[in-house]
């Protein structure tokens, strides 16, 4: 039975393989090409959010191929009423936010483009008791020449509007 398995194992075993790296100098004056990076002239939206018709904000982001621009801003204010001391200071903030990113997908004339907004606010009925908030996100891809517009709707109001200057 021994000789078997000292067959089996002699059976199974790799066989010794040798690694041997060689290294090529390269000559002087030599050029390795690359290929081409396309890199695209950014592109400048205005930029028009509103929730419930109120405006939320307003300005301009420029996103080019190889950068997404953003846009945050977290607002935090004290409830109306003083919560009890039970309740924990940052749960009974109030917190209205906001962040926007714009992609420029390919470095096409008219994009495609995406933009993603996210919209963060107190429930209507929030007091000490209901903490809760509302959360609404939306993402869209779009083409969009310059001077051309997009309108963007989702849920709970959010309206954003986007238009291209360049």
């Amino acid at each position: 039975m021994l000789p078997l398995l000292a067959l089996l194992v002699q059976a199974v075993t790799p066989p010794k393989v040798t690694i041997q790296t060689v290294v090529v100098p390269r000559a002087a004056g030599t050029v390795v090409a690359r290929p081409a990076r396309v890199a695209a002239r950014p592109a400048t939206f205005d930029i028009d959010v509103r929730g419930d018709g109120v405006r939320v904000w307003s300005g301009v982001l420029r996103p080019a191929t190889d950068m997404t621009a953003t846009f945050t801003e977290t607002i935090v204010n004290a409830p109306p009423t003083p919560c009890p001391a039970t309740v924990n200071r940052y749960d009974a903030g109030y917190r209205t936010s906001l962040r926007l990113n714009v992609q420029m997908l390919a470095a096409g004339p008219d994009g495609p483009f995406r933009l993603t907004a996210s919209w963060e606010r107190p429930d209507d009925d929030r007091d000490c008791d209901n903490l809760s908030a509302e959360t609404i996100s939306k993402s869209e891809t779009f083409s969009l020449a310059v001077g051309q517009h997009h309108q963007i709707s989702a849920d709970g109001g959010l309206e954003i509007g986007v238009t291209r200057r360049q």
